[in-house]
C-alpha cells in the first residue's frame, strides 16, 4: 500500500472522522448533519452530498465508482473495512 498525504478541508476531515469512528456501519445523513453543524451553520443534505463528493475525489481511485466510501441507498453512507 502506498501512503500519500492529502489535504482535507475542516468539513472533509470532520466527515472522515465520523466515518472512521463508525467504520463498517451506515451513518445516516441526518446524523452527519447533526455532527458537523456548528453554531450559526446548518448543513442541508445537498451540502453533505457535495462534501462527500469532494472527499471521494481525494480518497478513491475512481470517485465515480467508490469502493471505500459507499452510498447506502435511502439511508446514508458507509466506510468499508
Amino acid at each position: 500500500m502506498v501512503e500519500t498525504e492529502i489535504q482535507l478541508t475542516s468539513r472533509e476531515l470532520d466527515l472522515l472522522r465520523i466515518f472512521v469512528a463508525n467504520k463498517g456501519k451506515v451513518v445516516k445523513r441526518l446524523d452527519i448533519i447533526h455532527e458537523i453543524s456548528r453554531a450559526g451553520t446548518v448543513y442541508k443534505e445537498r451540502s453533505i452530498n457535495r462534501i462527500i463528493c469532494r472527499l471521494r475525489k481525494k480518497i478513491e481511485a475512481d470517485p465515480h465508482h467508490p469502493k471505500r466510501l459507499v452510498s447506502v441507498r435511502g439511508l446514508g453512507y458507509r466506510l468499508k473495512d
